[in-house]
């Protein structure tokens, strides 16, 4: 069993960060923020789990859902580059290049992508590496590993009412909020070709009702994740 508290990060629709309601719901029953990107809405939640991340991962899905009355339509995997790695730690950007090229430390997480030739990690691998290797930089809190993400992702997508919908515009116009001011050569097209977001996807462990696989935005989800 795990002493620390799981980081969940979800984007989430038919939920207005000024309505009173839903927020005081979200604060009263959850250890939560929300926040509006671009758009879309974030929310950041920190749950008490035991050894089965991902489980306690969908029951937070569904007590969200059901409790502030919204719908989650998709994980949001924080992705981050040197900079921002470098503000969240209160480090150097040339600390964090010499960690992320070996010259300094071992191990340092694989980029998750490579958009315009810029090198971006998902927030939970850098975390994760920074708990076991440099504790004091980071607050102890626990990530889904890179498969647990995806599974989570993919049964997002099957059990999120309408989320075939939605149009890769949208995911553009977020990805180009997210990097636009520290990536000026790489456009949110190039970003979408190049991590292969639109996949079909299917999860046998999903509740019966909600079998149906869908097309949809899975944020970070590789061509793998399609359901064979």
């Amino acid at each position: 069993m795990t002493d620390l508290n799981l980081e969940l990060r979800l984007l989430v629709e038919d939920f207005d960060i000024d309505d009173e309601s839903q927020v005081g719901a979200l604060y009263e029953h959850f250890d939560a923020t929300a926040a509006q990107i671009c758009g879309a809405v974030r929310v950041t939640m920190n749950i008490a789990v035991g050894t089965d991340l991902l489980g306690a991962a969908k029951m937070a899905v569904r007590d969200l859902e059901r409790t502030v009355d919204l719908r989650v339509v998709d994980l949001d995997l924080d992705l981050v580059d040197i900079r921002e790695i470098a503000e969240r730690t209160d480090k150097t950007r040339q600390a964090i290049s010499l960690l992320a090229t070996g010259q300094r430390g071992q191990d340092f997480p694989q980029p998750y992508a490579l958009p315009g030739g810029h090198r971006v990690w998902t927030w939970a691998a850098v975390d994760s590496w920074l708990l076991n290797h440099r504790p004091e930089w980071t607050a102890p809190v626990a990530h889904l590993s890179r498969e647990q993400q995806r599974q989570l992702a993919g049964w997002i997508a099957n059990r999120a009412s309408g989320l075939a919908s939605r149009q890769p515009e949208h995911w553009a116009e977020l990805v180009r909020h997210r990097f636009t001011t520290r990536m000026v050569t790489a456009s949110a097209d190039h970003w979408i070709e190049a991590t292969g977001h639109f996949n079909f996807v299917a999860d046998t462990t999903a509740d019966s009702s909600e079998h149906a696989p869908r097309l949809s935005h899975v944020a970070g989800a590789p061509s793998s994740a399609a359901a064979s």
